[in-house]
């Protein structure tokens, strides 16, 4: 039986939660966790990603706090100069 904030009790966050603990939009973090920066877990396709507060933490602490620009983390950026 499901009990609400269930999820809190075992250290772990959905993707609303982790957006506003990251201080990102949640497509970001679900961009992370697509692309593998961020782990996260989900019970079956479709069922709401979770993520344990230790990978967050984890996350943070290497200095991440911004996600690629693209889904193509091979394109580089380009930094134009205005007169």
């Amino acid at each position: 039986m499901y009990r609400k904030n269930e999820h809190h009790e075992r250290g772990e966050l959905l993707v609303a939660e982790a957006s506003e603990r990251l201080e990102m939009p949640t497509h970001a973090v679900i961009r992370l966790i697509k692309n593998k920066y961020l782990p996260a877990k989900q019970a079956c396709k479709s069922a709401p990603w979770v993520i344990e507060e230790t990978a967050i933490k984890s996350f943070l602490r290497q200095g991440r706090k911004s996600v690629p620009l693209t889904e193509n983390l091979k394109q580089q950026t380009l930094d134009l100069l205005t007169t």
